[in-house]
């Protein structure tokens, strides 16, 4: 049975429980979920308001009134067909809106998707994985992608509507838990207190690399042991691989969306050993739309392909090239500040199974790399290597961000600011329960090639 063909059963199946059965069900629905944690605990939810054979929310949204919550609902934007949050403070501030749903004013204060501690959403199916069938115009994804993904998204539904297994597209985003009048489950574990029902690593950590010298490629050293272990590490194969490379600098955000990119050959002077590697990985089409109907910020761009900070690392972590690989450029013309916001908008991804990887080097001066003639660090490399993880250790990103506090010494590690970028966009894609370890740190002469991954802060 597909999307819409389930859809139709579904609706029809919650459209023939009698008046009375609902408001049975509806009173133990309100019950579970006014005692759940998440809800007592929560100072701010977003509630869609109860439409037709729906489950009742009006009880739910007064009950919320009257705690003192900040309650927020759905508002469809008639210009951008966009869902928004808007505060009421009475069901009375509500008039029939989209579709015939009860909606709040245009007036209304727009309530920011960080600030809400608790979504309570509606659907049509559901299974016990977390998935979720909607009613096919997609607003709630694309409004989740918006929301921390921290924040608990917990749906309400009848027993009818649960299936064994919902059919999710790569636009399709998780739920956290389903409350129905027989059960309350719960499948993800965050800093909130939910349980842990979801696939190991369902959510993709992210991954920074430093790639330095092209030739590293084709080398065998701790490097690119290093390398491969991280690769290994996975324990989920990754639906597609996102990269954000220092080497393709552009004015603007860009994505490209060829099914087969190029290998690119970014520079000259080595050997031909080197332009022999090929590393034929598909595009990822799909996810690279997905990033530009989401973030404003990002447009299409086919000009670039898979450049040597990608390939020359990817050779060692997945040697078989059979993920789909698709990168992100650098607006070179944009603040420090820019990256990390734009890295905190990418985070949906990682939900959806594609691994993120910035590409760089903390430490890179190419001059002084050159005037060097053995691969002892300079003190100030090994000095500026030493701070940023300490940083990282601390999880002081806004002193990443303003690296140039750091003196001289940054001036000499960072001359420019290409390769150091990649850094910031995993720094702004980190969670508030994760942390980053270290998989590799070494210092050749002006070059840093330190590495690191996420992990969760209460891994062991």
């Amino acid at each position: 049975m597909n999307k819409k063909e389930l859809r139709k059963h579904i609706i029809s199946r919650r459209d023939e429980i009698s008046v009375e059965e609902r408001e049975y069900k509806d009173r133990l629905i309100f019950n579970k979920t006014i005692e759940l944690k998440e809800y007592i605990t929560a100072k701010s939810i977003f509630i869609f308001v109860s439409f037709g054979s729906e489950v009742d929310t009006h009880e739910i949204i007064k009950h919320a009134l009257t705690l003192g919550k900040k309650v927020s609902v759905p508002l469809i934007n008639k210009e951008s067909k966009m869902m928004e949050a808007r505060v009421i403070s009475s069901l009375e501030d509500m008039k029939e809106g989209y579709y015939g749903i009860l909606e709040p004013s245009e007036k209304a204060p727009l309530m920011n998707p960080g600030e809400i501690d608790l979504i309570i959403m509606p659907g049509v199916a559901f299974d016990l994985k977390g998935g979720r069938i909607g009613y096919g115009a997609g607003f709630y994804d694309k409004f989740l992608v918006k929301v921390p993904y921290a924040i608990p998204k917990i749906a309400l539904a009848y027993d009818v509507q649960r299936v064994e297994e919902v059919p999710m597209d790569i636009f399709d985003v998780k739920i956290d838990g389903v409350i129905t009048e027989s059960i309350i489950k719960i499948f993800k574990h965050n800093s909130e207190g939910l349980q842990n029902n979801k696939d190991i690593e369902a959510v993709m950590p992210i991954f920074f690399t430093g790639h330095g010298n092209p030739m590293n490629a084709i080398m065998n050293n701790a490097f690119t042991r290093d390398l491969k272990s991280m690769g290994q590490s996975l324990q989920v194969k990754p639906k597609a691989i996102l990269v954000i490379s220092a080497h393709w600098l552009t004015r603007g955000s860009y994505t490209n969306t060829e099914e087969k990119p190029k290998t690119i050959y970014d520079f000259v002077g080595f050997p031909q050993e080197l332009f022999d590697v090929k590393y034929p990985a598909p595009g990822a089409p799909d996810f690279a739309h997905m990033v530009i109907d989401r973030i404003p910020e990002v447009s299409e761009n086919n000009e670039w392909g898979i450049d040597h900070g990608t390939w020359a690392v990817l050779t060692h972590m997945f040697p078989k090239a059979d993920i789909p690989v698709f990168q992100l450029s650098i607006d070179f013309y944009k603040p420090m500040e820019y990256h990390y916001e734009l890295g905190k908008k990418l985070r949906f991804l990682r939900e959806q199974g594609v691994l993120i990887l910035g590409s760089g080097n903390v430490v890179h001066n190419i001059p002084m790399y050159f005037r060097k003639s053995d691969m002892e660090p300079y003190p100030w490399a090994r000095d500026f290597n030493e701070w940023v993880k300490e940083k990282l250790k601390t999880k002081d990103f806004q002193s990443l961000i303003n690296y140039e506090s750091f003196g001289e010494n940054a001036k000499l590690a960072v001359p420019t600011t290409d390769h150091y970028i990649p850094m910031i966009y995993i720094l702004g894609l980190l969670e508030q329960d994760e942390e980053f370890v270290i998989t590799h740190d070494s210092v050749e002469g002006s070059m840093s090639m330190l590495c690191f991954k996420s992990q969760s802060s209460n891994k062991q």
